[in-house]
C-alpha cells in the first residue's frame, strides 16, 4: 500500500511540476517583452492631437529606440504600442543620447494638422511615416 502511495504521490508531483512550466513558457512566449517610457507629449495647436515621445526598450537584444506616435489628446499611450510617426536609435553610439538612450528630438505642429519632427544626422531610421491619420508627419535630420 505504501508502495501505491509512494507512486501516487510521485505522479502528482511530476504532473504538477510540468504543468508550472508549461505555463510558464506559454507566458514568456506570449507576453509582450518590450516597454515604453513617455519622454515628452506635444499637444497639437487646436488640442485635438498630440505627438508623443518616447523610449522603447524590447530588451537586452536591442538597442533602445526613441520613438514618436501621433494619438488623440484624450488616449494614453499603450505599454505596448510602437512608434506610429517616427522610430529610430542612435546607430550604435553614433548620435549623442541622453537618459537611457533617448536621442534629441525637435517636435513642433505647424498647424493642426502637421507635424514636424527633427532628428540627429546619423540616427538610424527604422521608420517614418508621413501620414498618421488624418495628420502629416514630415521628418528631417
Amino acid at each position: 500500500m505504501r508502495r501505491v502511495f509512494r507512486v501516487a504521490l510521485w505522479s502528482i508531483t511530476v504532473l504538477l511540476a510540468v504543468g508550472i512550466g508549461l505555463i510558464g513558457a506559454v507566458y514568456l512566449l506570449t507576453r509582450n517583452m518590450c516597454g515604453n517610457e513617455v519622454v515628452a507629449e506635444i499637444r497639437s495647436p487646436d488640442g485635438g492631437h498630440k505627438a508623443v515621445e518616447f523610449e522603447r526598450d524590447c530588451g537586452a537584444t536591442t538597442d533602445f529606440s526613441t520613438q514618436v506616435s501621433v494619438i488623440r489628446s484624450d488616449k494614453r499611450l499603450g505599454s505596448d504600442a510602437a512608434g506610429n510617426a517616427f522610430t529610430a536609435d542612435s546607430n550604435h553610439g553614433s548620435v549623442p543620447v541622453h537618459g537611457a538612450g533617448v536621442m534629441e528630438l525637435d517636435i513642433q505642429w505647424l498647424n493642426n494638422n502637421t507635424l514636424q519632427i527633427e532628428y540627429p544626422a546619423g540616427a538610424r531610421v527604422f521608420n517614418r511615416n508621413s501620414k498618421v491619420g488624418d495628420v502629416a508627419s514630415g521628418s528631417s535630420e
